[in-house]
């Protein structure tokens, strides 16, 4: 007997034979419950196409996340915390470029770190589920810089290092003027020796062709975009 069910009768339902984590089919999101829910039974890549779907702002692909991932943390986390996020998610094969086919998964990232150091995220994705993509995400960080409770302010890049030594969430947006092109989205890493120096902070990039790891913010992005970048420091409600 089957421990899942498919209405077509299948030896193995819902798994993907190239995917040796989808033929366990007693593990939870293909083994991998820190940014993945699973509404209905079956999570797999289809799930993963649904929070991509869910990005875009198709509301009927999200899938609700559990209460305790929305309460939202109102103090300063220790650069600890935030560290430990970041790393989790540059280390995240879901979230390596290429994965399932896409370049980069910046904005998903920056999602994953917001919920797992308690901030806000109802700017970086929907309530129910998902993320939204990183032009929509800088929108969305900018009217909630504006609103007050919001938790989010707006900031520069003379302040961002000093923002994440103090362990406050810090997200570095570029918005792509290409609207058929997605932007970008970072969070800057703890470092108290400012490596890159002060005005250069050190970010937890993902995706891209510069690949996932810590880095300073102009190799991330490009020396081109430095006037370009929106800065935004979640300081709590």
């Amino acid at each position: 007997m089957s421990p899942d069910w498919s209405a077509k009768e299948e030896p193995v339902p819902y798994a993907k034979l190239d995917d040796p984590q989808s033929l366990n089919l007693y593990a939870y999101v293909l083994n991998n419950p820190m940014d993945r829910v699973d509404p209905d039974g079956h999570a797999g890549l289809s799930d993963w196409l649904k929070q991509k779907v869910c990005g875009f702002g198709v509301s009927s692909f999200c899938a609700s996340r559990p209460q305790q991932q929305q309460q939202q943390q109102q103090q300063v986390n220790s650069p600890g915390q935030l560290t430990d996020a970041q790393n989790s998610a540059m280390g995240d094969p879901n979230l390596q470029p290429g994965a399932h086919g896409h370049p980069s998964h910046c904005s998903e990232a920056t999602c994953q770190i917001a919920h797992a150091v308690g901030a806000n995220t109802a700017p970086l994705g929907p309530s129910n589920g998902g993320f939204y993509v990183a032009n929509q995400q800088v929108a969305n960080l900018a009217r909630a810089s504006a609103t007050p409770g919001s938790g989010w302010h707006l900031s520069d890049l003379a302040s961002a290092q000093q923002s994440a030594n103090q362990g406050r969430l810090t997200v570095i947006g570029w918005t792509n003027p290409n609207p058929k092109r997605e932007g970008h989205t970072v969070t800057v890493m703890a470092d108290p020796g400012n490596t890159h120096g002060a005005t250069n902070p050190t970010v937890a990039q993902v995706g891209g062709s510069t690949g996932n790891g810590s880095m300073g913010f102009r190799y991330a992005f490009g020396g081109t975009k430095r006037g370009q970048v929106q800065v935004y420091v979640y300081t709590g409600r």
